[in-house]
């Protein structure tokens, strides 16, 4: 495989700013990935099936929440390699096609890590990444 080119250091730092704003726009900041605490549930204390339900819908929303961030961080990076492919003197579609794989492994890992400071369980930190990566198959297949 192909490894990734190093991007120039100002569309870099142009990257980890936009990191930051799309952890925010989605709600996935560190402070934001502690374990919901289900008794203020809509001022409510919840019990029995309703704590199940409650915490079946927020780690539903994290998942698509943690999803369409992967897609939007995708959209980003290969943006950015997209731009430096076509200046290239030898731009073969085959080229970019295994970049495309390697931007989703970078994509994966950051969501890794981001994930690895939340207080959910691994097993659902995992389902998380894994629904992401599994759907960042899709733009890769179209090429």
């Amino acid at each position: 495989m192909t490894k990734l080119p190093k991007l120039p250091e100002s569309i870099q730092r142009k990257l980890d700013l936009q990191w930051g704003e799309l952890r925010r726009s989605h709600l996935l900041t560190e402070e934001r990935l502690k374990l919901p605490d289900a008794r203020r549930a809509n001022g409510e204390l919840r019990t029995g099936h309703l704590l199940a339900s409650y915490e079946m819908a927020v780690g539903d929303s994290l998942v698509t929440r943690t999803t369409r961030l992967a897609r939007e961080r995708f959209e980003q990076l290969a943006g950015e390699y997209l731009a430096m492919w076509a200046l290239a003197p030898d731009a073969r579609t085959e080229i970019f096609t295994e970049w495309l794989g390697e931007i989703k492994a970078v994509v994966v890992a950051d969501l890794t890590d981001l994930w690895a400071t939340s207080e959910w369980h691994p097993s659902f930190q995992l389902r998380c990444v894994t629904t992401a990566d599994k759907e960042l198959m899709a733009p890769i297949r179209k090429v």
